[in-house]
């Protein structure tokens, strides 16, 4: 069986989760250093950075369920790829980092707690659209 859209997406999902924690952690560092009453935003970035780093772990476990191994990543001006074995299919997987900053800061919304349907693209099908990026909040269901 060769790799699926939905191996594809796994392997993105695992791309971009360390680019949000990254972000996430980086604006928490400077909330806490530079706005006078940081702990105000502290506990919303604290249940942010949880949910992304028990979603990076739930992708993980995902990845090695479907027999998904990325065995190396980069990062250049251009953008980040991976590559991966998927059921002995050898693939690669790049992301342009215009598309990269656009997902994470879409992400980044909903972690945060922002309603991210309207950003959702209405020509899409169906089956492209993830449930999950439509949740408000996102779901704690799994933790």
């Amino acid at each position: 069986m060769q790799t699926t859209s939905d191996d594809f997406a796994l392997v993105k999902e695992y791309m971009l989760l360390p680019l949000i924690l990254e972000k996430l952690e980086r604006d928490y560092s400077i909330i806490e250093n530079q706005v006078p009453t940081p702990d105000v935003y502290k506990k919303i970035f604290d249940t942010a950075i949880d949910l992304v780093t028990i979603e990076h772990i739930m992708v993980k476990k995902q990845l090695r369920k479907r027999g998904i191994k990325i065995y190396e990543e980069q990062r250049d001006k251009i953008g980040l790829s991976a590559n991966f074995v998927c059921r002995a299919y050898h693939e690669t997987m790049s992301l342009m980092w215009n598309n990269a900053r656009y997902d994470v800061i879409i992400r980044i919304k909903r972690y945060l707690g922002e309603g991210i349907g309207s950003y959702i693209r209405k020509d899409l099908p169906e089956h492209m659209i993830r449930e999950s990026y439509l949740d408000y909040p996102p779901p704690h269901d799994w933790i």
